[in-house]
């Protein structure tokens, strides 16, 4: 909200003037509750089908999450087992360099998995 300074005129007349400016802002994957009557009047059904939209974007992620977390488990076992591998075979130095790439990745993965469930609990709240 902003406000003008009261101007005078020339009858020693004050003239106030007031300004007003109202914003609203809205965020997230669904339109706002009172917008879905409007979505439905204009075209019957529609508010249905945008929820189904959000619900089948929400599976479509979880999925895709889902499947990063495994990549990265497979890769960071993968490395683990080679580094073990590769030290019985009396390269010590190597072995344990991919030993520890394999491990530090698997935590990467642990953190990335917290982070992610943390997001979506903050979000629905």
């Amino acid at each position: 909200m902003s406000r003008n300074r009261p101007v005078s005129n020339s009858k020693n007349h004050l003239i106030a003037q007031r300004q007003e400016m109202m914003a609203s802002i809205h965020q997230g994957p669904l339109p706002k509750p009172e917008d879905f009557g409007g979505y439905e009047s204009i075209l019957p059904g529609a508010a249905d089908r945008i929820l189904k939209m959000a619900e089948q974007q929400s599976i479509h992620r979880q999925k895709l999450e889902q499947s990063v977390i495994i990549f990265a488990l497979i890769l960071g076992l993968s490395y683990l087992f080679a580094g073990m591998y590769v030290t019985i075979k009396g390269y010590d130095w190597k072995g344990i360099a991919l030993g520890i790439g394999g491990l530090a990745s698997l935590v990467g993965v642990f953190i990335y998995g917290s982070s992610q469930k943390k997001r979506e609990r903050e979000s629905k709240m």
